[in-house]
């Protein structure tokens, strides 16, 4: 995801391919593709253990993901409305946004901001 400073919208980049941790040679797996931050964006890696995290509290046999999982939407919001602060600030609204959630998978996020 990128937060766009002068639209202060989110973009989302579609990535193809595997990125990290199920084979050892991912060779012909990714490709190459590019994108330019300008002054004040954001751009925001995550894990799916993110996205997949499950709320609190919700019934394992009646999770419904609309309303259970945290999901790209629910991060998609809670980053834009973080996109104006600094990279610690973000990080940590994120994570206080995840405190109602349990995860099952890690959780990793890296943010950058371009000044």
């Amino acid at each position: 995801m990128i937060y766009r400073a002068a639209t202060k919208s989110i973009e989302l980049v579609e990535t193809d391919g595997i990125w990290l941790g199920l084979v050892d040679d991912i060779r012909g797996m990714v490709s190459d593709s590019d994108f330019i931050l300008k002054s004040g964006d954001v751009m925001l890696l995550y894990t799916d253990g993110i996205t997949e995290a499950w709320r609190k509290g919700a019934n394992k046999d009646e999770r419904d993901p609309a309303s259970d999982m945290f999901g790209d939407e629910r991060l998609k919001e809670c980053f834009s409305s973080l996109g104006e602060c600094s990279p610690e600030e973000i990080k940590n609204g994120l994570l206080a946004a995840l405190e109602d959630y349990l995860f099952t998978d890690d959780i990793t996020l890296l943010i950058v901001k371009k000044l």
